[in-house]
């Protein structure tokens, strides 16, 4: 019987037929990581709406059997549109999707400048600097990796911590003015990121629980926040607390069991809490511009790396039993991406720009499954020569199994072929 969902992507080059995105349901085995390839105006931002529109919607409509709560980390503000329906014209839309908003939750910081215009629509939210690890401030001064300068900020930390408890920014300033080694660094990083308001007391802080209790999409905007550590350090907290959280639903599943075991009504045992997360806790995972907040390390030891080393663990195993079922990852360029993010993908989006640099290391990618250098070649001319607005899906573990059949010299049907040309639907919201 067939298990999976799925929703309209678009139309077919080949026959203009209807090209359907499968979605498995939300089983403790599944979970789908995808990567696009591309320049800017190929598209990325409708294919990603329409993707964070269907996968809401099935969330919504299946009571979390399918599908995902979206969260996007955007570095500009061009998502604070999916609340505003698409005004392109008729016949370019989904069959039977008219046009529509949907309601989202934005956040971001006030060092991302957010517009005038924008400023009732999201909600600006600080950081308790207390809560940040010694591996944050590292990466916000970009000692990452440097044993000697982190082992110096833990020592700070844990001065600040028996000195005042709950400290703050003011309390790490006047100390690191003490110490003339890491002055220059770290004094002037976290002068310029409290003056930008990060830490801010009159701010909100940002609550995970809060947000997902609403069952929105969540989209974090970094605007202007140029500074590629300042990125990767708010990226590493964001995910190091959303990966805490996912602890309540495993112990929900633990005592649920537990009860089940004993012969009683678990729904009726457990908390409140407990049954939300059961029943609600699915989360998908959105970065554009991904090698911004995931560039390459000269190290598979992430532990200095928190951004690196939480995605890791959401987007693999550990992280699909944890209700993690959905990432998506966009990028411009595939060499600037860390090295292991760039083949852990079940799907593969290709659009019309993709330039010399980037189909070199495609090549490398798909050289693990295909042994012969000229196939390798020729499938990464097919899947990057595409129209505007044209995408290529290039399903991987089909792939796989295409290639086997192939060296086997084994039948080969028309639904093992791996790659799908279409082009893309408008979404429903924030095209305009």
């Amino acid at each position: 019987m067939k298990m999976t969902k799925s929703f309209p992507l678009g139309k077919k080059t080949i026959n203009n037929s209807v090209f359907r995105f499968e979605v498995p349901p939300n089983r403790p085995e599944e979970k789908t990581n995808i990567f696009m390839l591309g320049k800017q105006g190929i598209g990325k931002t409708n294919l990603i709406s329409l993707f964070i529109f269907y996968m809401h919607r099935l969330y919504l409509e299946t009571k979390g059997q399918y599908g995902c709560i979206p969260i996007v980390f955007a570095p500009t503000f061009e998502y604070t549109k999916l609340k505003e329906k698409s005004t392109l014209p008729p016949g370019l839309y989904p069959p039977r999707a008219e046009p529509q908003g949907i309601e989202v939750l934005n956040f971001s910081f006030r060092l991302a400048n957010i517009p005038k215009y924008l400023e009732k629509d999201i909600t600006v939210v600080k950081l308790k600097f207390a809560e940040l690890t010694t591996e944050d401030v590292g990466t916000f001064a970009n000692l990452m990796g440097q044993e000697d300068a982190l082992g110096r900020v833990d020592k700070l930390l844990e001065e600040l911590k028996r000195n005042y408890g709950e400290y703050t920014i003011n309390h790490f300033l006047d100390a690191v003015k003490e110490d003339k080694a890491v002055y220059n660094s770290l004094y002037y990083i976290f002068k310029r990121l409290r003056d930008n308001g990060l830490f801010d007391e009159d701010l909100e802080t940002f609550d995970w629980m809060t947000a997902l209790k609403q069952k929105k999409p969540i989209v974090f905007h970094f605007g202007e926040i140029e500074d590629d550590f300042v990125l990767q350090a708010l990226a590493g907290i964001l995910l190091r607390k959303l990966y805490a959280l996912s602890n309540k639903y495993i112990n929900a599943i633990y005592k649920k069991v537990n009860i089940q075991n004993l012969g009683m009504n678990a729904k009726e045992k457990l908390s409140d809490e407990q049954n939300w997360f059961l029943e609600n806790f699915v989360i998908g995972l959105f970065f554009e511009e991904a090698h911004l907040f995931f560039p390459p390390t000269t190290t598979k030891v992430l532990r200095s790396f928190p951004a690196h080393k939480y995605f890791k663990l959401i987007s693999m195993a550990l992280g699909r039993k944890r209700n993690f079922k959905f990432n998506f990852l966009v990028s411009q360029r595939l060499e600037l991406l860390y090295k292991e993010f760039r083949t852990e993908y079940d799907d593969l989006f290709t659009g019309s720009k993709v330039d010399t640099t980037d189909k070199k290391a495609l090549n490398e990618i798909l050289r693990q499954s295909i042994p012969s250098a000229k196939d390798s070649i020729e499938l990464v001319a097919l899947i990057c020569g595409n129209k505007k607005f044209e995408f290529t899906c290039t399903n991987l573990n089909k792939l796989n199994i295409y290639v086997t059949k192939f060296q086997r010299k084994e039948k080969i049907n028309p639904e093992d072929s791996p790659l799908t040309k279409f082009k893309a639907y408008v979404s429903p919201c924030g095209m305009y």
